[in-house]
């Protein structure tokens, strides 16, 4: 659904995964935002992301699906639906690799 990247999307953060056992990171200092979704796209690489989870500003935390586990074609964007609960994004952790070559970088997009 990349032609549904409109005015309401906007990048976040990149972040890179390189390596077999680089694969987890965690970014934060998003609270009160109120983001509805999140958005992954892999830059240069295909990914997997086995585990992506939102901590709320609740303090709980959220299991996201990530393409239904199946994994992330380059250039590609991948919509996770925040429940309310997760909504007042305060992290969001992702455990991704490459699946076709050493590193990943992926692009975070959030939406309003």
């Amino acid at each position: 659904w990349g032609s549904l990247m409109g005015n309401n999307w906007r990048p976040l953060t990149t972040v890179s995964f390189e390596g077999k056992r680089d694969v987890e990171s965690t970014y934060t200092g998003w609270r009160g935002d109120n983001i509805s979704a999140v958005a992954l796209m892999p830059l240069n690489a295909d990914a997997r992301c086995a585990r992506v989870t939102a901590r709320g500003g609740n303090g709980n935390d959220q299991p996201l699906s990530v393409n239904n586990g199946d994994y992330l074609r380059r250039g590609q964007y991948y919509k996770l639906d925040l429940p309310g609960r997760a909504r007042d994004l305060v992290s969001l952790n992702l455990r991704c690799r490459a699946t076709d070559a050493r590193a990943v970088t992926i692009q975070i997009y959030t939406s309003r």
